[in-house]
């Protein structure tokens, strides 16, 4: 039963979520408006993040042990990488913004890459190591290093 409504409520919020993503959206076509656009992407980016905590009632009861810690990790990554986007979103020039949203997106997709690797050896790696020795890794690192020092966001 915990499990039928931790889906129904985590199922709601994201239909909630992509409603408000969708509304920003609209909202920032226009200059005066986008301000607030932002803030309600912003509301339906929360909204989606916290439901996804809400899948702690579906989790195996194999995986529990480690459940604790999983959630402190994720808590963590969730605060440092808000944190260092907040800061990087101040500080930097409105001139440089389409530079830092394209890395943004690149380390989304770098993101999703590991975690498909993860997925494609079928959770059988023991470190990160077997995932650096994927074809195309060092080659994959140097293109995004150079294109950041080139966008002179690396010193």
């Amino acid at each position: 039963m915990e499990s039928t409504i931790a889906h129904l409520f985590t199922g709601a919020a994201d239909l909630i979520a992509a409603f408000l993503f969708m509304y920003g959206l609209k909202r920032m076509s226009s200059p005066v408006s986008a301000p607030s656009g932002i803030r309600v992407a912003g509301y339906g980016m929360l909204l989606a993040v916290a439901a996804s905590f809400f899948n702690v009632f579906t989790v195996d009861a194999a995986a529990r042990p480690h459940l604790w810690i999983n959630l402190g990790l994720a808590l963590v990554a969730l605060v440092l990488g808000a944190s260092a986007a907040w800061f990087k979103g101040r500080s930097v020039a409105m001139t440089e913004m389409p530079q830092m949203v394209a890395i943004y997106n690149g380390l989304g997709g770098g993101a999703a890459g590991a975690i498909a690797a993860v997925e494609l050896f079928g959770n059988k790696t023991h470190g990160a190591g077997q995932l650096v020795d994927a074809p195309g890794w060092p080659h994959r690192c140097n293109f995004d290093v150079g294109f950041l020092h080139r966008m002179g966001q690396a010193r």
